[in-house]
């Protein structure tokens, strides 16, 4: 008897170590290590902020949650907002998605709003921001208002050229000039377009 508990011991530790092996080895095993490894040059932050000195003035982005990508020094945005101040110019913008990439610029589509020297823009649902850091200028397409008091300016886009202080405006360009009536403190409009 004592030949076949020696037997069934072997066979119970065979028997273990081989079922190690097969699920340490075994495909599955091998696609749950690699989908919770995650990518060495990716990771995403929540409520991101940067402030970066750049030329004579600062940005400072903000973003409910950044995506990194160390390789090519990038993020991608979520709920963001761009704040640039110098002493020349004070410029914001805000969007639901935007690419930054270190040194050169930021990219948005969708809605954006924002803010340069006192005067309001904004775009369509389907506009497209795109600002160049070391030019200073800002191209905003589809459907762009900006409003200065009672004053708009609609076009197709519009570049904005912070460092100059000039905005350029380039298709189906409509002015309404709204004036005060300082007699009855109504307004009225005088409007002007071109193509």
């Amino acid at each position: 008897m004592r030949r076949v508990g020696r037997y069934t011991r072997l066979l119970l530790i065979a028997g273990v170590i081989t079922a190690a092996v097969y699920i340490f080895l075994s495909p599955k095993g091998e696609l749950n290590r690699t989908r919770s490894a995650p990518e060495e040059n990716v990771f995403l932050i929540n409520d991101f902020s940067m402030s970066k000195a750049e030329g004579s003035g600062t940005y400072i982005i903000n973003a409910a949650s950044a995506q990194v990508y160390r390789d090519n020094n990038s993020l991608l945005l979520n709920d963001f907002d761009i704040d640039y101040s110098s002493e020349e110019t004070d410029f914001y913008a805000e969007g639901e998605k935007g690419v930054y990439i270190e040194n050169e610029g930021l990219e948005s589509e969708g809605r954006i709003t924002g803010h340069a020297d006192g005067v309001s823009f904004e775009t369509g649902d389907n506009g497209r921001f795109l600002y160049d850091f070391q030019e200073g200028e800002g191209l905003l397409e589809n459907d762009v208002v900006y409003r200065q008091g009672q004053n708009v300016i609609r076009s197709d886009r519009s570049l904005m050229k912070t460092k100059e202080g000039i905005t350029e405006f380039d298709g189906n360009v409509s002015v309404i000039y709204g004036v005060e009536n300082s007699i009855s403190g109504g307004s009225s409009d005088a409007s002007r377009s071109g193509g």
